[in-house]
């Protein structure tokens, strides 16, 4: 997605050029449609800590190496690509918990909207 022209508007403000360029990166992932909890997971990307919720709702704080080992990645670079992937394909949800976002893997997406999300054996 190419912003070039949005950030040329000189009616636009620093702040609104760094989230048109954040929001454009994983917007093929999500039909060009990045949902808020995508951006705050690209947010804590660069804090280059990730927390994961295990299935018994406790939550672990993992290194973006640590992430990448866990899903088969090289570099970080890749870890996003594969950590919005994931998510924009139901395999992984975002939840804020006290202004924190936290990983969830889960099984698959619901089979009818309402209904709970499958967490899989461990969740």
């Amino acid at each position: 997605m190419d912003t070039s022209y949005d950030h040329a508007d000189p009616r636009l403000e620093t702040e609104a050029r760094d989230l048109l360029t954040r929001l454009a990166k994983p917007a093929g992932f999500y039909d060009y449609g990045v949902p808020m909890a995508a951006r705050h997971l690209d947010m804590a990307i660069d804090t280059g800590k990730l927390g994961l919720i295990t299935g018994d709702d406790s939550a672990t704080l993992l290194t973006i190496e640590e992430v990448a080992g866990r899903l088969g990645t090289g570099d970080s670079g890749d870890v996003r690509k594969s950590i919005h992937r994931l998510h924009a394909g139901g395999a992984m949800l975002v939840e804020v918990h006290e202004r924190t976002p936290l990983l969830r893997i889960v099984a698959g997406r619901p089979k009818n909207p309402g209904d709970p999300w499958n967490a899989g054996p461990d969740g």
